[in-house]
């Protein structure tokens, strides 16, 4: 039985849907941690609030880069 052609365009289609998929995971998991940290906060409010500064920019640290490295790498499967 012969094997079934490889269509390159479905493939690359595939592929940024999956990249768009994992990007808008990474973008929600980012989001629910920050809104755990406001739901602490608001459940002890004696909570250092220098705790919660570092935890939100290590959060959009983290989203920054996951946006910066997609859009990268699309650029680059656009320029071949």
């Amino acid at each position: 039985m012969r094997r079934r052609r490889i269509n390159w365009d479905e493939e690359v289609q595939k592929s940024e849907r999956i990249r768009m998929k994992g990007l808008r995971s990474t973008i929600v998991g980012c989001l629910m941690s920050f809104l755990l940290l406001v739901a602490a906060r608001k459940v002890n409010p004696s909570w250092s609030p220098g705790t919660g500064i570092l935890s939100f920019l290590l959060i959009a640290i983290a989203i920054v880069l996951a946006i910066t490295l997609f859009f990268r790498h699309s650029r680059r499967k656009k320029d071949t």
